[in-house]
């Protein structure tokens, strides 16, 4: 990086080790503390080591200007492409009222980002871009001119937002100067995890900061930082995630249907915080972190796990499936909630939320309109399966594309006439991308791939009967 080392994140202005001052003569150290002082090492070399390869080579103009304030706990990942003023509006508003913490003990960083040829081509997206940039800029009172289009209620949430003094910070992956060739959620995400985590480093030297990871559109119950807080400073976990709820877009017709039927999806068909029998906080081994809106860790795990997968959907699944596999705890928290606002989209990825929407409206369109007599879904636990049974095969040295088509068979994918030359040009290429380490392996290939040969192919069930016993 010009001008930027992350290496210099665990020294001082000298050069010195931030816990030099702290040392003990061989005399003084206990076996237990030169185990701890160990393991302490080896998570600071992981760290600077995941530093020195992410954020090497970004360009200055990227990064965020101001230090992090040596009291904050809590840094909230918001990634934003192409969000309206008033989703962005409304996540900052919902943090904006947290309640019994001091607003020192965190901030909010949104990666706002684009590729680069969106920037020189100055796309609709990019210059949705530019202007969530200088919202926030106006919001921090950087910038004394009011961004075009904003409502009367939309100014009053920002009054609202300055009075609550909570730090909001821009990571610009937009402009032309510091925006890449490449991007996608997973690829933001990773960017902004692994400047705050520079960032916890060098105000205050803290490997336990909460990295939490969510979306643009989100809404928190008032509570959620402060739990965040309590989780990891009561418990010795990797990660916490709340309860999780979901909003269909309002003005996508048939709101209502869409919303059952992404419920059921989603495998909450039951009355909303309907959590009886289950205590507040779980700790648990593995299924937590499952959801890009809904995760937390800190940041030594952030960096132990070389942060988040470069994906544009399933990146958050991925990034739990390699938490877990560190050992340890993690937790879930039913004390908080956060609400996603789901929108159609297909720039999520595979299994990204939006082109699941996109699939149930189209589904209850046909049935509303009277052009078919169900509504469908898919089959997410085949999906599922299908999956896992690929990773296994390819572990055990057995993916080809005969079993890639026994195994679309078994979990009840659409019949289709591709040859099994293509499916094992597509088994070739898993193989081929996941036989890599991680950091070489060019998920968006094999994701390519899938959408064209096996996407189409998904398995599906009827819900219509579900649906109308809801009415």
């Amino acid at each position: 990086m010009a001008n930027r080392k992350p290496e210099q994140s665990l020294s001082d202005e000298n050069g010195q080790m931030v816990n030099e001052g702290l040392k003990k003569t061989p005399e003084q150290e206990r076996p237990s503390d030169k185990k701890q002082a160990f393991e302490h090492s080896v998570v600071e070399r992981t760290i600077l080591e995941y530093l020195n390869r992410t954020l090497s080579g970004e360009k200055l103009e990227s990064f965020i200007s101001r230090e992090m304030n040596k009291d904050c706990k809590v840094a909230v990942i918001i990634p934003v492409y192409n969000e309206s003023a008033s989703n962005i509006l409304r996540s900052l508003s919902s943090l904006s009222e947290q309640e019994g913490i001091d607003p020192k003990s965190f901030e909010i960083d949104l990666v706002v980002n684009n590729r680069q040829a969106e920037a020189e081509q100055e796309t609709e997206a990019f210059l949705s871009n530019q202007a969530s940039i200088n919202l926030i800029k106006f919001i921090n009172g950087e910038s004394q001119e009011v961004p075009g289009g904003l409502t009367d209620e939309q100014i009053k949430q920002i009054e609202k937002i300055r009075k609550s003094k909570v730090v909001i910070n821009v990571i610009d992956k937009s402009s032309s100067d510091a925006s890449d060739q490449e991007n996608n959620v997973g690829i933001a995400r990773n960017r902004a995890g692994a400047e705050i985590v520079d960032r916890f480093m060098r105000s205050s030297g803290n490997t336990e900061g909460v990295v939490a990871i969510t979306d643009c559109d989100c809404v928190f119950s008032e509570n959620y930082i402060k739990s965040l807080i309590e989780s990891f400073g009561n418990h010795k976990i990797n990660g916490v995630s709340g309860n999780l709820e979901f909003e269909i877009d309002p003005i996508l017709p048939n709101r209502e249907l869409i919303q059952r039927a992404f419920d059921i999806y989603m495998g909450k068909d039951h009355p909303k915080g309907d959590y009886s029998g289950e205590s507040d906080f779980q700790l648990q081994t593995e299924g937590v972190l499952q959801s890009g809106a809904n995760m937390a860790v800190p940041a030594r795990v952030w960096a132990q796990v070389g942060g988040m997968p470069p994906l544009a959907g399933g990146e958050d699944i991925q990034f739990g499936e390699n938490v877990e596999k560190l050992g340890g705890q993690v937790a879930k928290n039913y004390c908080y909630t956060i609400t996603s606002l789901i929108r159609i989209s297909e720039r999520t990825g595979l299994q990204g939320n939006g082109r699941i929407v996109k699939k149930i409206k189209e589904s209850i369109d046909a049935f509303v309109s009277g052009r078919s007599d169900k509504v469908v879904i898919e089959d997410r636990e085949k999906v599922g399966n299908f999956f896992g049974e690929v990773i296994k095969a390819f572990e055990e040295r057995r993916l080809t594309g005969r079993l890639l088509m026994d195994l679309m068979a078994r979990n009840n994918f659409k019949q289709n006439e591709l040859p099994e030359t293509e499916y094992n040009e597509l088994a070739n290429e898993i193989n081929q991308e996941l036989g890599k380490i991680e950091t070489d392996r060019d998920y968006r290939k094999i994701e390519r791939t899938i959408l064209e040969r096996i996407y189409p192919f998904y398995p599906e069930k009827d819900i219509a009967d579900r649906l109308a016993e809801k009415k």
